[in-house]
């Protein structure tokens, strides 16, 4: 008999914390559902930074690529003048008919 009053007990007390219950499930899996999202959000701007970061320094290397050959350019076009104003310099002085005679 005092199982039977403890089975009916049992029944009675699982019917009345059935909802209780499914609450602190449902509890149980919004909190882990929540710290999902939060990793994936996490995640999501963990690699966008590090994509960004990439990216800075791939534009930052093409643009001291840019600068290095526009300094060149500017080398060998600053060079070149130097030299015609120079060859300019020795034709002038050989065609020059006062200097003809130390030549």
């Amino acid at each position: 008999m005092a199982n039977s009053w403890a089975d009916q007990v049992e029944l009675l007390q699982n019917s009345a914390l059935r909802h209780t219950k499914e609450q602190l499930e449902y509890n149980r899996i919004d909190s882990e559902y929540e710290f999902i999202k939060k990793r994936a959000v996490v995640n999501f701007i963990h690699y966008s930074k590090l994509n960004a970061d990439a990216n800075f320094h791939k534009r930052c290397l093409s643009m001291l690529n840019q600068v290095s050959y526009f300094e060149e350019q500017n080398l060998k076009n600053r060079m070149r003048g130097i030299v015609d104003s120079s060859v300019n310099t020795v034709f002038d002085y050989v065609n020059d008919p006062a200097h003809e005679a130390e030549i």
